[in-house]
């Protein structure tokens, strides 16, 4: 389940769970730069579905920056909390 006040803060639902199925599109591409390899594919399938490039191009960001160790500077406290969580001695 979201939590309730991420919703009431503004976040995007739709952005994040359409990101969250698709952000392993670059796996069999590259799986050490999938969030990277991913994204043209992941625009041609959005694109396809109707998205409209507003919403490809945040939905893209999520993919691009969901790796917790490299990446792109996360935009929002939300993204860059989830890499400052991680352990560091994995």
């Amino acid at each position: 389940m979201v939590p309730e006040d991420w919703v009431k803060k503004g976040s995007d639902m739709e952005i994040l769970l359409t990101a969250a199925l698709i952000h392993d599109i670059g796996l069999p591409i590259d799986p050490k730069k999938h969030y990277e390899a991913g994204l043209p594919k992941a625009r041609v399938f959005l694109s396809e579905l109707g998205f409209k490039e507003d919403e490809i191009k945040r939905i893209l960001h999520v993919i691009e920056a969901h790796s917790r160790y490299v990446g792109p500077e996360p935009r929002t406290w939300r993204q860059r909390s989830s890499r400052m969580s991680m352990p560091l001695n994995m």
